[in-house]
């Protein structure tokens, strides 16, 4: 429903995210390399395993990247909740079969 563009426009909009980038198809580690986050969140659904990823991290010269996935989802924020949220506020009483 929504592209990697359009969600990194959104994820960047959050007021709480000073910086979104996209992942490297080559190498899912590039980013985390360049960027040297203090912190990385986990999503539940996120196939990585936090250890796996710390240890990696380690090798690659990141010892103090802490890394926490949530035990569970905050809210429903897919792009479908997103989709029918938007059309909830701006269709009222109005036709957007096309959203």
């Amino acid at each position: 429903m929504m592209g990697e563009n359009d969600r990194l426009e959104v994820i960047s909009s959050v007021k709480y995210v000073s910086s979104a980038i996209l992942g490297d198809i080559s190498d899912y580690y590039k980013p985390i390399l360049e960027v040297k986050p203090d912190i990385i969140l986990l999503g539940p659904d996120q196939w990585i395993n936090p250890g796996e990823l710390r240890e990696e991290l380690r090798k690659r010269g990141l010892v103090d990247t802490q890394v926490i996935r949530f035990p569970e989802r905050i809210g429903e924020w897919s792009s479908t909740s997103i989709l029918a949220e938007l059309k909830r506020k701006l269709c009222a009483g109005n036709s957007c079969s096309s959203l």
